[in-house]
């Protein structure tokens, strides 16, 4: 229920795919990120959704620069830990 769009995520996810050359982990992070983003508010709170939005963004950039993600450091709490935000 808290998917109510016009266009149904996981039909705009398939669309989305099928035009990107991706592999499996950039579309993983891609459909999670589409995923987070059109429930933002409806399913749970604000913070912790856009904690999900900034941790699958963050793994994508880090995957594209060729990083070895390690989800222990590179995180939503250790970008927020950086800037000084509790």
């Amino acid at each position: 229920q808290h998917y109510q769009h016009k266009t149904q995520p996981i039909v705009y996810i398939q669309q989305v795919m099928a035009d990107l050359p991706l592999n499996g982990f950039e579309g993983a992070c891609i459909k999670d990120i589409i995923k987070y983003c059109s429930r933002y508010g409806l399913k749970d709170d604000e913070v912790k959704e856009a904690s999900k939005i900034l941790d699958y963004a963050l793994w994508l950039l880090l995957e594209a620069k060729g990083v070895e993600i390690d989800p222990n450091k590179h995180n939503h709490s250790e970008i927020l830990k950086y800037f000084g935000i509790n």
